[in-house]
């Protein structure tokens, strides 16, 4: 079951492909506003909604129409919910898959247990984040590329990004090392030039 719905995650784009068929004007407008919802969420100021917040999409429709002269937003409900997710991994995978700033080293990969726990725990939260920001019913399935978006599917989603994240981090780590490998030699080269001798 975990390979099929791990072979059906493409459809997301979650792993720094092409983003959803917007203009840009459309795709910057709808990915700056969910940024402003879920980040206090996701930097861990707020825990859980307030009274009286608004829900993400009709604001996004509201806030749309406003700035644009009362049209309404031509992007899918689709579209919006796909950046929504999009900016929900992205960034919780960000924060929480890497540990503490060491020196010299960087942010290294949090222990399995560590990442497994954060990703139960980040596909829970955004399938309930979903359900209320973009409407709630009996039965209501949301959906992506045709494909029923469910915490199961948010959590492979997830990992499969975790795993672009590290695979990231080691080709830009083999690469600074080789390039201060590159530097170390010339730097040797440089001293043999000027004072006939290296260290």
């Amino acid at each position: 079951a975990a390979a099929a719905v791990a072979a059906q995650a493409g459809w997301l784009d979650l792993l720094g492909g092409s983003p959803p068929p917007l203009p840009a004007e459309q795709a910057d407008f709808i990915h700056t506003l969910a940024a402003r919802h879920l980040d206090p969420y996701l930097d861990g100021v707020r825990a859980a909604p307030q009274a009286g917040e608004r829900l993400f999409l009709p604001a996004v429709r509201s806030d749309y129409a406003a700035t644009h002269g009362g049209a309404p937003l031509p992007a899918p409900d689709e579209a919006v919910l796909a950046l929504y997710v999009r900016h929900a991994i992205g960034k919780a995978n960000s924060i929480h898959c890497f540990g503490e700033l060491l020196m010299g080293e960087g942010r290294p990969p949090v222990l399995q247990p560590e990442l497994d726990a954060h990703l139960r725990s980040l596909a829970k939260a955004l399938a309930e984040a979903i359900g209320r920001d973009f409407g709630t019913g009996a039965g209501r399935e949301y959906r992506l590329g045709g494909v029923a978006l469910d915490q199961a599917l948010l959590e492979e989603a997830a990992r499969r990004h975790a795993a672009e994240l590290y695979a990231t981090q080691h080709r830009l780590g083999e690469s600074l090392a080789k390039a201060n490998e590159a530097g170390e030699v010339g730097r040797r080269a440089e001293l043999r030039r000027i004072f006939g001798f290296e260290c």
